[in-house]
């Protein structure tokens, strides 16, 4: 399938999922603003876009081929579904919700404008009575909707709390079973090892803890503590070289890896184990890497605490603010409540005062009745305001408990994988432990070492010595017949190195198939020549600059040595002889052409030669700079400027000579000490 392609159904995949998410932003702003219609129509349009989403996913999943990728693929289209599906689900809630809540309620309140003018003062008064009767009751319903619905709330949100912690209940009880069954592992472990040597007892280091080694990432900060704990549980003068080494590149990862893989090609484990260890010290355990490093720790964190502070301070002054807009909101209300109930009381004091055999205004009357209609309609609107706050309050309130509990419910899946992880790893221990062990020698200090992973050798030469080491430290021992060397070497072996040993396995005596199988995986993959071939071919896919910075890194110690013995050598020699030319040309020869040539070549020879004092005291500083900014700028300035003025200078003398063996006569009409002196000043 091209690649360009598969990128432009990716691409397709991508503005279907933007239409999907911008449907799903229309909605939301529609059920914040109550517009049910609205949601209705966008909940459609959301069907039809998570259709066409699928659809072009489909075919961008189809052309995929990498097992990581098809996984991903499949992730990110269960994500997007679920997140669609909860949003649905939240859609229509809120419109079941929504309709009972305010259609249920808008009461049709008669219009009196109409009729006003024909109805008697004892009739409005009637009337006036009843609408304020009314209000009472429309303020009944609305606090026993409010009541009912918060149970409501409640009661659901109390049902999947209880649902969440059942099921942090049972990862609970499935934690304490792995736990009960990692001691159980560990108690067989101790009792096998116990019963296997009888004869000889058992040291004291066997019930001390376990030490963790950390793997070391190249960060200088980590070099010691990660020498310690190496130095104390593995190199040890027990433990052979070879196994040392294959611990070493074991437990390095990222930059320290990669600065000593390339001694595990080495046949001497003892020399490839000294050069490893030398590698480490001089790029990540020397003082200026270490104190460099804990610099731009404190300054990282330094950075990290004031953007700390800024964001506490900026997160206090927005809550002063949403506290001061709430402040404003409940006096707001008691303002409205108080301005209800002076209207009310205001309207049954004149009712009460009114003589009944008074005639009542007619005009006043109805100003009354459409100030209390006017009224009743703010109140019908700010109980369903209130009553969509107070239910998003519950709902975020609900959802911000479920989201712990499911962070709880996370946190616990990943200590049960943690607990498979250990139980795995406890039955490899003993099935290793069980295999190397020898009943007629005591325990071994190797024993006591974190278990060693045997790798599959594919045929790789540049992998042989580090399958070699590892399967000759857990293997190829004495201990072990040859048949099941010979098997074990067939299982760990796949791909060319499995074909070229497979028929090894039929002859009939053991020790011969094997021996013949490992001649042939040195002849084969082992021998020199194969594995520099692989390093070569390997570089090449390589960038220039990683290769040069690895060549560096190798020959590092020996230019500095070299460039420092050209450096003194040339003061040694070139200073005291260009200081000699100096005072000879300047003040005991009589000027002529030859002689400011001469003399203008040792002092530019000179300045060159001084200046390489600064270079080398560079390279005994381990390529640090100690004379300031201003100096690394001056001082390749002055280098430069003498090299290409010795040259021009010699290029000049031999024009001088040329000119005076070939024309004679014309040269000593036009060449003066004037233009000597003007040329060199120019060189």
């Amino acid at each position: 399938m091209p690649e360009d392609h598969k990128q432009n159904l990716k691409r397709q995949r991508g503005g279907a999922k933007a239409a999907v998410t911008r449907l799903m932003t229309q909605i939301t702003t529609a059920m914040n603003c109550n517009q049910p219609k609205e949601v209705e129509m966008k909940l459609a349009a959301l069907d039809e876009a998570v259709v066409r989403f699928s659809e072009v996913h489909d075919m961008y999943h189809k052309t995929l081929e990498d097992d990581d990728d098809l996984d991903a693929s499949k992730g990110y289209l269960t994500s997007v579904l679920r997140d669609v599906q909860d949003f649905q689900h939240t859609a229509l809630s809120w419109l079941d919700e929504f309709k009972p809540s305010v259609e249920d309620l808008n009461v049709d309140v008669p219009n009196f404008q109409e009729e006003i003018s024909m109805l008697s003062v004892n009739q409005l008064t009637t009337q006036l009575q009843d609408l304020n009767e009314l209000r009472q009751r429309e303020k009944e319903e609305f606090s026993r909707l409010i009541s009912q619905q918060e149970e409501r709330l409640r009661a659901e949100f109390k049902l999947q709390l209880q649902h969440a912690q059942c099921e942090m209940d049972e990862m609970k009880d499935l934690l304490k079973l792995k736990d009960a069954e990692v001691e159980e592992s560990r108690r067989k472990v101790e009792l096998e090892l116990m019963s296997k040597d009888t004869s000889t007892p058992v040291s004291d280091s066997m019930h001390l803890p376990p030490v963790d080694i950390i793997k070391f990432d190249g960060e200088p900060l980590k070099y010691w503590q990660f020498m310690r704990l190496f130095s104390s549980v593995i190199d040890k003068e027990t433990v052979p070289d070879q196994e040392k080494l294959t611990r070493l590149h074991q437990y390095t990862v990222g930059q320290a890896r990669d600065a000593i893989s390339h001694c595990l090609y080495n046949p001497n484990s003892s020399q490839g184990y000294a050069e490893a260890m030398a590698i480490l010290k001089r790029r990540f355990g020397n003082p200026y890497a270490i104190s460099q490093a804990w610099v731009d720790k404190e300054e990282f964190s330094r950075l990290i605490s004031q953007q700390e502070e800024h964001l506490r301070a900026e997160f206090k002054l927005q809550l002063q603010h949403a506290q001061c807009e709430m402040d404003e909101m409940k006096d707001l209300l008691k303002l409205k409540d108080a301005e209800v109930e002076e209207s009310r009381r205001k309207v049954e004091l004149e009712l009460m005062s009114k003589d009944t055999s008074t005639p009542v205004s007619v005009n006043q009357l109805t100003t009354q009745l459409q100030d209390l209609n006017e009224l009743r309609q703010r109140e019908k609107e700010e109980f369903s305001r209130l009553i969509s706050q107070q239910e998003e309050h519950l709902r975020a309130e609900f959802k911000l408990q479920l989201q712990h509990a499911q962070c709880e419910m996370d946190e616990m899946k990943d200590l049960l994988k943690l607990k498979d992880a250990e139980v795995e790893e406890s039955r490899r221990k003993v099935e290793l432990e069980l295999m190397s062990k020898d009943t007629s020698t005591p325990v071994s200090d190797s024993m006591h070492l974190p278990p060693v992973d045997i790798i599959k050798f594919d045929g790789e030469p540049l992998k042989y010595w580090q399958f070699m080491r590892l399967f000759s430290s857990v293997i190829d021992k004495e201990t072990v017949p040859d048949q099941e060397k010979l098997t074990r070497l067939h299982q760990y072996t796949v791909g060319q190195a499995r074909d070229a040993i497979s028929h090894c396995l039929y002859n009939p005596n053991s020790s011969q198939g094997y021996a013949e199988a490992m001649a042939i995986l040195k002849r084969r993959f082992g021998n020199p020549y194969a594995i520099s071939q692989a390093w070569v071919d390997k570089n090449k896919h390589f960038s220039s600059i990683t290769a040069m910075e690895d060549y560096d890194d190798i020959l590092e110690y020996p230019m500095k040595v070299i460039s420092l013995v050209f450096y003194y050598l040339t003061l040694i020699l070139c200073v005291p002889e260009n200081t000699f030319v100096l005072y000879v040309a300047g003040f005991k020869m009589k000027r002529t052409i030859n002689t400011v040539g001469f003399l203008s070549l040792a002092i530019v020879d000179l300045l060159c030669c001084l200046s390489t004092l600064f270079y080398a005291t560079r390279s005994v500083e381990d390529k640090r700079w100690p004379y300031g900014s201003i100096m690394c700028k001056i001082l390749p300035f002055i280098m430069l400027i003498t090299m290409f003025a010795s040259v021009f200078t010699l290029s000049l003398i031999s024009l001088d000579r040329f000119t005076q063996v070939i024309t004679p006569v014309w040269a000593q009409k036009h060449c003066s000490l004037l233009i000597a002196r003007l040329s060199c000043v120019a060189a």
